[in-house]
């Protein structure tokens, strides 16, 4: 039996014994069959019953000796045996029909256009175009005005302040010329 994960064997005796998993089951369908709210919610048809009424085949005295509550069950199986389900004339006369409205925008979209101007404009490798490309990019940023995010600018190499070290390299150029 699968018990914590793990198989294990059983002896004989102990075969009849119900496990945690087994018992959920049990409870699990106890609640869906028995609750008053589920049953509200649950129509019963002829498919239905039937698909139901086979865990009857399943409650014997060992499991009820076991799990005494599923009595409740038992009896609420008895009675659904009895019961006569509703004809599929009473089914409700909604249709809901699923409109494809976008599956049909993408099937009439010209896709070679598209990959044309994409490898035209986006894929595109000539030197004019990546300048232009990123002069448009910088653009954007500009007007952004991004700069009090980023703070104020400062030197990759030294860290100093943008202004001062623009002064260190232009003195260092004027004491080498």
């Amino acid at each position: 039996k699968f018990e914590d994960n793990v198989w294990t064997p059983v002896p004989a005796q102990d075969n009849s014994k119900l496990t945690k998993n087994h018992a959920q089951v049990w409870l699990a369908l106890l609640n869906l069959i028995c609750d008053n709210e589920c049953r509200q919610r649950y129509k019963y048809d002829s498919f239905r019953k039937a698909t139901v009424l086979k865990l009857k085949k399943y409650l014997n005295e060992v499991l009820l000796d076991q799990l005494p509550v599923l009595g409740d069950l038992q009896r609420a199986l008895e009675y659904l045996t009895m019961m006569d389900p509703p004809e599929a004339a009473s089914k409700s006369s909604l249709v809901l029909e699923q409109l494809p409205e976008m599956t049909d925008a993408l099937r009439r979209t010209n896709w070679t256009e598209i990959a044309a101007n994409q490898r035209e404009h986006v894929w595109s490798q000539a030197e004019k175009d990546r300048k232009e490309e990123l002069a448009r990019l910088a653009e954007t940023y500009q007007m952004l005005d991004l700069d009090h995010i980023a703070g104020p600018p400062k030197c990759g190499q030294c860290g100093k302040p943008a202004a001062e070290a623009v002064l260190a390299v232009q003195v260092g150029l004027v004491l080498l010329a």
